[in-house]
């Protein structure tokens, strides 16, 4: 019986132009459990996947999730300025347009980080609008 033997590089040692795939998903898996979500050294090698022409769809849903994730935790972080909440708003809502034009199935699996958003959007609305008061 033949065994596979998968070797894994470690990402590490070698440059960016001489990593592949597999080990970057490998490097990626072991952040996410060792390192806090939002770490530069994840979105390094989100970047570096998303610009990879053969990404596997359950891979882009599981970087645009982490993704959507750590932009909700900046957005609520106390020391963001309102401008820059503004913003981050703005750029959500092209998002959003792209998350309709997926497949149902995909679009429940992104959903609860959608959800958040939603209702973050309804908040804003309401405090903009007046319906919602902020006490102090």
């Amino acid at each position: 019986m033949a065994t596979l033997v998968i070797r894994i590089r470690d990402i590490d040692y070698y440059p960016q132009e001489e990593w592949d795939y597999g080990s970057v998903l490998a490097k990626r898996r072991w952040y996410i459990k060792t390192l806090p979500i939002n770490s530069p050294e994840i979105t390094k090698l989100d970047v570096w996947l998303l610009n990879q022409p053969d990404l596997h769809p359950d891979d882009m849903i599981d970087i645009w999730s982490r993704t959507m994730y750590c932009f909700w935790l900046a957005y609520r972080d106390p020391e963001v300025d309102k401008l820059t909440k503004h913003f981050m708003l703005l750029a959500l809502k092209e998002e959003f347009e792209e998350y309709c034009r997926l497949s149902e199935f995909d679009q429940e699996r992104l959903w609860p980080n959608w959800a958040k958003w939603k209702a973050t959007f309804v908040t804003e609305e309401g405090i903009a609008s007046g319906r919602i008061q902020i006490l102090s």
